[in-house]
């Protein structure tokens, strides 16, 4: 491919290695970063840089994904076997997801705030321009999905990272403090790492822990999967610890599922999958002589279930949620169409201390998305996952490991997303994995 431009010709000759080893040099200086944070807490920097260089270290790794995206883009139009129709066939779910983009933009720019809609604010940073650079992301993993090796090795860097974090977290004690404890952010103390609350520090455990469970469960090498138990098992201690339920229900059913899934069609390698829900199981029982924060928890539950059966005050339900979600769904009533904006609080209630409900965070991922992006924010993005699903499972026989190994992580972020947040800084392990599986479903159908 040659052009009369210089520029142009430079573009479209990077090489594919280039670009896969691009995305794991920027995909890994994002995973890497927790681990600098203990460093700059160790030094005594103050938490509002900490944060910040967090957040503009997203914004520089997703700057990178959308350069890279562009000169794939380029390279994809100057193509000589370049067809519209059959490559916006191919690329459906990322362009649904492209049109959420442009739809929330439109949202922002009609919210009441709208430098908050556009930028955000410390520690929440859920903005419009969060969610762009999440896009950087997900090109990055999808670039890099197309090595597998390379997909492995950073696999590998984000299981060691959160195995670190996991050993200084559950420590809790004054070293681990010092290491872990962002003033003035860290609002919980306990078992949150660098996180600024527990919960969000759950959602991160979730997906370490399934990726040291795949890459224990596919390594052919008996020794690799030993060593890979090993941060498998502290995670799972570290997020009983941790006392976020939904996350570890999550863990739990996204464990079933996986059972589910190789039991009925007869894949290889079940002997194995059933091996590391033993030891989940083990690890549960042995940490509850210690914690009895699952318990407690799951007594919890039973008291939300009475209370929805029996018509009570539910504003309480699942510490609290019950009141974030009723002011969600008023809000979207009150604005279908385009939502109040990232950011913005939208309808609030008034409690009876006068001062009101301003909240920004239903809660619930998918009321998050209707609240600040309206209903048709929402439905682009349910419309992405749901081709991705129906891709995936027509190909189910043709997928390999990585790929379902991606997909497994996806349902378990969600199903705790269903009572969780969105963070600029937890979102992106989720937008991997979506990467990881929107490159296989692009895949199937180049090939097709």
């Amino acid at each position: 491919m040659n052009s009369d431009s210089n520029l142009l010709n430079f573009i479209l000759n990077v090489g594919k290695d280039r670009l896969q080893n691009i995305a794991k040099w920027s995909l890994g200086m994002w995973i890497v970063y927790p681990l600098i944070i203990m460093l700059l807490n160790a030094l005594g920097v103050e938490g509002i840089y900490i944060y910040l260089m967090w957040m503009y270290v997203l914004y520089f790794v997703g700057a990178i994904g959308l350069v890279v995206g562009l000169i794939r883009l380029f390279q994809v139009v100057y193509n000589d076997d370049f067809e519209i129709k059959r490559y916006a066939i191919n690329y459906l779910p990322l362009l649904f997801l492209i049109l959420f983009l442009i739809w929330s933009f439109v949202s922002c720019a009609l919210s009441t705030n709208k430098h908050m809609a556009f930028y955000g604010m410390m520690p929440m940073t859920t903005s419009w321009f969060t969610f762009l650079f999440f896009g950087g992301f997900l090109v990055l993993s999808m670039v890099l999905s197309e090595n597998r090796q390379l997909l492995l090795k950073t696999a590998k860097l984000f299981v060691w990272v959160s195995f670190v974090l996991a050993i200084v977290t559950l420590l809790d004690n004054g070293f681990s403090d010092m290491l872990t404890i962002v003033e003035p952010y860290t609002n919980c103390f306990h078992y949150q790492s660098v996180f600024y609350n527990t919960n969000h520090y759950a959602y991160y455990l979730l997906v370490s822990i399934l990726t040291s469970f795949f890459v224990a469960l596919y390594s052919d090498d008996y020794k690799v999967k030993i060593v890979y138990i090993l941060p498998y098992v502290i995670g799972i201690v570290v997020l009983i610890y941790n006392n976020t339920l939904g996350a570890f229900l999550s863990l739990a059913i996204t464990m079933l599922f996986i059972l589910l899934w190789f039991i009925i069609n007869k894949e290889e390698r079940l002997s194995m999958v059933v091996s590391l829900i033993i030891i989940f199981c083990i690890t549960i029982i042995v940490t509850s002589f210690f914690n009895d924060n699952l318990k407690v928890s799951l007594f919890g539950v039973t008291s939300d279930f009475s209370t929805i059966i029996g018509d009570d005050d539910v504003s309480m339900v699942g510490s609290g949620r019950g009141e974030l979600w009723s002011n969600a769904i008023d809000c979207i009533k009150s604005q279908p169409i385009f939502g109040c904006g990232f950011e913005n609080h939208g309808t609030y209630s008034i409690g009876e201390d006068g001062t009101g409900l301003f909240v920004t965070a239903p809660h619930n991922y998918f009321l998050f998305l209707g609240k600040h992006t309206g209903v048709p924010g929402l439905c682009f993005v349910l419309i992405t996952f749901l081709i991705g699903i129906i891709r995936l499972l027509k190909e189910k026989n043709k997928i390999d490991g990585y790929s379902k190994s991606a997909a497994f992580i996806i349902v378990a972020f969600l199903m705790s997303a269903f009572f969780g947040v969105v963070k600029f800084y937890t979102e992106p392990y989720f937008v991997i994995a979506m990467g990881v599986c929107m490159e296989e479903c692009t895949k199937f159908k180049n090939n097709i």
